[in-house]
């Protein structure tokens, strides 16, 4: 069982998420940001995080459907190594700028688990989908990030048959840090303003 809780406190106490305004590489403006990346400093964090991931992933028996794990640089690597290196698995790292893989790389008969740290518009996932299935003849069908800020791009990869698999979902992790008092009424409701404006542009 996925501990919400656990992973919500997390983020919150490792400084991953923060107030403020933001531009997003989607493009979107945002009034608060997440960054993962704060777990390189924090590694019983980031095995605890890790841990809590591949517990959901097991759960839906997305890892004994993987031969390999790709991950995006660069954010996605924080996540990506160590999930590959806890499960045993192999893994290769796709590069948006140089548009192939910076490490690594895949065969056509792979069963890939392509990992990001997390989801907006994901455009920038539909991307590297679409430059894989072009250069390597790969359909991706199974998509993990930690964080979906639900801002289409679950959406947009759910209409291409992309198996999405979230930790959390922003407005998950917003309720339950409103819940125990960790952010206040008028942060919760930053979150919940950008997200209904959002929504209603999907």
């Amino acid at each position: 069982m996925v501990d919400l809780i656990k992973i919500s406190k997390l983020i919150y106490r490792t400084q991953i998420i923060s107030f403020g305004h933001y531009i997003l590489s989607s493009g979107l403006h945002s009034p608060y940001y997440l960054d993962f990346t704060m777990l390189s400093n924090k590694p019983s964090y980031l095995k605890t995080l890790i841990g809590e991931s591949i517990a959901y992933l097991d759960k839906l028996d997305v890892l004994d459907d993987t031969d390999k794990i790709v991950g995006i640089l660069d954010k996605g690597v924080v996540i990506a190594i160590p999930l590959a290196l806890e499960t045993g698995k192999p893994f290769a790292l796709y590069s948006l700028t140089k548009g192939d893989f910076s490490v690594g790389g895949i065969d056509v008969n792979d069963r890939i688990l392509l990992v990001d740290d997390m989801l907006s518009t994901g455009k920038t996932l539909c991307r590297v989908l679409d430059d894989i299935k072009e250069d390597y003849g790969v359909d991706v069908k199974n998509v993990f990030v930690v964080l979906d800020r639900e801002e289409g791009g679950f959406e947009r990869l759910t209409k291409r048959e992309v198996k999405v698999h979230r930790l959390v979902k922003i407005s998950e992790l917003a309720k339950i840090l409103k819940d125990y008092g960790i952010i206040s009424d008028e942060e919760y409701d930053i979150i919940e303003a950008h997200l209904n404006e959002v929504r209603s542009k999907i």
